[in-house]
């Protein structure tokens, strides 16, 4: 679950980073989209983060907000693949400072930059997926009480098991006897 929050704050990264690329400072409705969705993004992943590690309140909310910006991102970036050229074109008209050839090289920046928030939002689907699994199959409280059982039983057994040295007659009493003393040479006598 970790390493999908990591991912997540990749993509809200990413979505800022772009954005600024962009435009700088943002004045065009595409990169102000982009850093609002990128920003809730990394805030989000903050309650992924305690969800994931105390809270499972936290994990519902990260899920609701998580669906809905995850959404927002596909509208985003299916929005850049539908639209390179109106993206570029709207950009280079709201920045005065860019010159009319810099629409072709936003259009360029948009084109290959599209198909990595592509990625990255489908991992972070697939990340949601496995919080929904995490708050719906796993135990509420989160603790392990088999583990306690498992090892009452183990010391059980081992309390009640007879002193091997005390048991051993016969052919193998002597064969116990010259390797124990060979170990206790090596490692040292054991002490109960």
């Amino acid at each position: 679950m970790r390493l999908f929050l990591v991912v997540e704050v990749i993509v809200g990264a990413l979505f800022i980073i772009f954005a600024l690329i962009l435009q700088t400072p943002p004045k065009s409705s595409v990169p102000i989209g982009l850093i609002v969705v990128g920003g809730l993004t990394l805030i989000n992943s903050l309650f992924g983060c305690v969800g994931s590690c105390y809270k499972r309140s936290m994990l519902t909310i990260y899920l609701i907000i998580g669906t809905v910006l995850t959404l927002a991102q596909a509208v985003l970036v299916f929005y850049m693949f539908g639209k390179p050229g109106t993206i570029a074109n709207n950009i280079a008209e709201d920045d005065s400072s860019r010159d009319l050839g810099s629409a072709g090289n936003i259009r360029r920046q948009i084109l290959w930059v599209r198909w990595i928030l592509l990625g990255f939002v489908i991992a972070e689907i697939v990340g949601l997926l496995t919080a929904l699994i995490l708050r719906c199959c796993v135990d509420p409280d989160g603790h392990y009480g088999n583990f306690s059982d498992e090892e009452a039983r183990y010391n059980t057994q081992m309390n009640t098991m007879p002193n091997s040295s005390t048991t051993a007659t016969g052919a193998g009493a002597g064969k116990y006897e010259s390797q124990s003393g060979s170990i206790a040479s090596k490692y040292g006598m054991y002490k109960k």
